[in-house]
């Protein structure tokens, strides 16, 4: 019997080239002869932890041209780049749906369903939600329903799941690690 391989992925559910970056590694496993020896954990990267839970409706276009100081043709090009970078790893964005919003509840739900063994399935239901779906991500009731889509029970009961614990809060509860920045995803 081979050793077992830990794959730790840092990522953020906000992040398109996340997304086509977990395709490319379960591409890369189907053809890796010791697949059934390696165990994904998904690890907590926020792109935006100053975003507010739910975004006001914004064309991405124009947010994404002031995150980048480009214009909004500049940015319409990298979406448009991005969409087709997409579909070629079998993946449909659509830019024009996204509700951006604070990452940080969903987050805290992977690393909740790691522990029920739904961790993957729980990310790969989020990303779709919310890059293909147009899914509230920063919504409370938006993550319970797609936690329960996929399985994932202890959800609802954990302390982090209640409104007025904060994430200074959380940090004494065993949330998930949760690192931020601005310079790890680029569309250019």
């Amino acid at each position: 019997m081979a050793k077992e391989l830990s794959l730790q992925i840092w990522s953020d559910i906000a992040c398109p080239w996340c997304y086509v970056g977990k395709r490319r590694v379960e591409a890369a496993l189907e053809r890796f002869s010791d697949r059934e020896h390696v165990r994904i954990r998904w690890r907590s990267f926020q792109l935006d932890p100053g975003a507010p839970a739910v975004r006001e409706p914004e064309a991405y276009a124009r947010r994404l041209a002031r995150k980048y100081g480009s214009s909004v043709a500049q940015a319409e090009t990298m979406i448009a780049r991005m969409v087709g970078m997409a579909k070629n790893d079998g993946l449909d964005f659509d830019f024009d749906r996204i509700q951006p919003g604070n990452t940080f509840d969903a987050h805290r739900l992977l690393h909740l369903a790691h522990g029920s063994n739904k961790q993957d399935a729980l990310k790969e239901r989020l990303f779709r939600a919310y890059l293909s779906e147009g899914a509230a991500i920063g919504d409370r009731g938006t993550l319970a329903r797609l936690g329960s889509e996929v399985g994932s029970t202890q959800t609802r009961s954990k302390p982090c799941s209640r409104p007025t614990n904060t994430p200074a809060k959380c940090a004494k509860t065993r949330p998930p690690p949760v690192r931020s920045g601005s310079a790890v995803c680029r569309f250019s």
